[in-house]
């Protein structure tokens, strides 16, 4: 069994001593759970963060430090569903709702070293931690460009209210690929949301972050991007036409009506099977 492995298999036994060897360790237990921040605040103030306490800290604290050389054990450690080893016994993920489950979680965020710990510590807070977006404006301003990309992608099911000023620092970002990531965001989220925001997505220089922007724009009923989805139909790249064409049927049908002839001589055939269909 690898290191990992063996640090994980570790929890069940551990969790259990804690909870059920004395009424006292049960009692140390609830104590610690009622006196734990929320997940929320954990993950927003990583310069604040506990040292292991116990020794099911220090147990999941080695789990990390295994798995930063191994991104597809990072992946399944923070996941939300219970794993199993090979001979079946059973190993705890660090969710947010167990004991310091938010700490493990805030450690592997903020981790320099571990980009794909990172990553998919950031997919779990996500999943587990409501408000996690209060810290997606910290994590935006991160050099590590793939980290960028997934926090903008994240925001899709963000609530509104946190989402929309880390989209906005998003759909700013250097990189095409966060721009690019920032726009199917806002697919997820009302029109009203950023109006603005998906229109500059649709006249930006890089092909992958128009194409997101209109296929986006299509989806929430921005009529206001019509006119960039008809100017779309005669760009240089399929993948960008064809997201011109599938937002203008949708904001402007009688204006895709008139584009049908030239789509159907595109020669690219999901133009021209779009162009085909009623």
């Amino acid at each position: 069994m690898n290191p990992a492995a063996r640090a994980l298999a570790l929890l069940p036994a551990l969790t259990l001593a804690a909870t059920f060897s004395a009424p006292a360790a049960a009692g140390a237990l609830a104590d610690r759970l009622a006196a734990a921040p929320s997940p929320a605040a954990v993950l927003a103030s990583p310069d604040a963060l506990p040292a292991p306490a116990d020794a099911l800290d220090r147990a999941a604290d080695a789990a990390l430090r295994d798995w930063r050389a191994d991104p597809a054990g990072a992946a399944a450690v923070w996941s939300a569903a219970p794993l199993t080893t090979r001979a079946r016994s059973p190993r705890l993920p660090v969710e947010a709702g167990a004991p310091h489950g938010a700490v493990h979680l805030a450690r592997a965020l903020w981790s320099p070293e571990a980009p794909a710990v990172r990553g998919a510590a950031l997919a779990a807070a996500a999943r587990l931690v409501t408000d996690w977006a209060a810290v997606a404006p910290r994590l935006l301003a991160e050099d590590d460009v793939e980290l960028r990309r997934i926090t903008a992608d994240l925001l899709v099911d963000a609530p509104a209210a946190l989402a929309a000023p880390a989209l906005a620092l998003a759909a700013a970002d250097a990189d095409p690929a966060v721009r690019a990531a920032a726009m199917r965001a806002l697919g997820g989220h009302e029109a009203a949301l950023a109006p603005g925001l998906l229109l500059g997505g649709t006249t930006d220089q890089h092909a992958v972050v128009r194409e997101a922007a209109l296929r986006s724009a299509g989806w929430v009923g921005l009529s206001a991007a019509a006119p960039a989805a008809r100017a779309a139909l005669s760009a240089d790249e399929p993948a960008v036409r064809l997201a011109g064409a599938q937002a203008l049927r949708r904001l402007d049908p009688a204006a895709f009506a008139a584009a049908r002839p030239a789509l159907a001589a595109d020669p690219d055939p999901r133009l021209r099977q779009l162009a085909a269909a009623r």
